[in-house]
């Protein structure tokens, strides 16, 4: 069958059925990234990793958004918590939260 009658079965475009065909196995077939595009965080990275470490965790977020901006980051504040949130370990709670009891039960 032909490229065109096999994208008429299906209900196909044409580009599909051939980038199909022309494909070695599933893999080529993956959509994603292959590789990690650069962040305009990752300058700064290396500051913030130290900057949270030798505060212990005792620094917000938003501290340390304003002092990589001082230094020349003009990303999202956003991306920097993102980051963080994601990469960093949170430190513990000094003080577990207490539910509190409503209507006085």
């Amino acid at each position: 069958m032909g490229i065109r009658h096999i994208a008429r079965h299906l209900g196909w475009g044409r580009h599909t059925v051939r980038r199909y065909a022309r494909a070695t196995g599933w893999q080529d077939m993956v959509k994603g990234r292959t590789r990690q595009l650069p962040s305009k965080l990752d300058h700064f990275k290396p500051y913030l990793a130290g900057r949270r470490a030798e505060t212990d965790g005792n620094v917000t977020i938003l501290d340390l958004y304003r002092e990589i901006a001082a230094r020349g980051f003009r990303g999202a504040y956003s991306t920097v918590r993102q980051w963080i949130r994601r990469e960093l370990p949170q430190r513990e709670a000094a003080h577990p939260l207490r539910r509190h009891r409503r209507y006085g039960r």
